[in-house]
């Protein structure tokens, strides 16, 4: 054989070992580009959904700037509402205590009305149905005046008379039963 050919064919060896080095060197650069793919993608779906949630926050604190602003416009008109509020309570006070007086006043008249009218319910055993059935109403009223459907009266005085009502039943029932004790 010739020098040559020999030559040849040991460069041929040479670069077909080249050429398998080269290929299994692409292979492993081929696993490591599709792997880098991957993680790049990744990365991409984390920056999508990252700038999705920024894009919520940025709304949401655009949201809460536009409700900071209502309430600062809200504290602002409340402070105008309280000073002018501060100019009529000396006003408003002098009234109050007026009124606080006249309460006082109604609240004996009423306990004189009443006492009264104990002393008539304690002689008639009868009535003692009357006054549960008063006291039913009161309560109805006082119902209805929570619920909003009934607020022209005072409730204070309504449960003023429930208490005396009560106190008349308590006393007549503790009458009836000292009676029934003494028999």
């Amino acid at each position: 054989m010739d020098q040559a050919y020999i030559e040849i064919l040991d460069t041929n060896k040479e670069l077909r070992k080249e050429l398998e080095d080269e290929i299994g060197e692409n292979k492993l650069k081929n696993k490591k580009l599709k792997a880098l793919s991957r993680e790049l993608e990744a990365c991409y779906r984390t920056l999508s959904h990252q700038d999705s949630t920024i894009l919520a926050h940025e709304d949401e604190i655009a949201s809460l700037k536009s409700e900071i602003k209502s309430l600062k416009q809200r504290l602002y008109k409340a402070l105008q509402d309280l000073r002018h509020k501060d100019d009529a309570s000396t006003a408003q006070d002098i009234h109050i205590l007026r009124l606080e007086d006249k309460v006082d006043q109604l609240k004996k008249r009423i306990r004189e009305i009443t006492d009264k009218k104990l002393s008539q319910i304690n002689n008639s055993p009868m009535a003692l149905p009357d006054i549960l059935r008063n006291i039913g109403t009161a309560l109805d009223r006082v119902e209805n005046y929570i619920d909003g459907v009934d607020t022209t009266f005072n409730p204070k005085n309504t449960l003023n008379g429930i208490r005396i009502s009560l106190t008349t039943v308590r006393g007549h029932m503790q009458r009836h039963a000292q009676d029934a004790i003494n028999l």
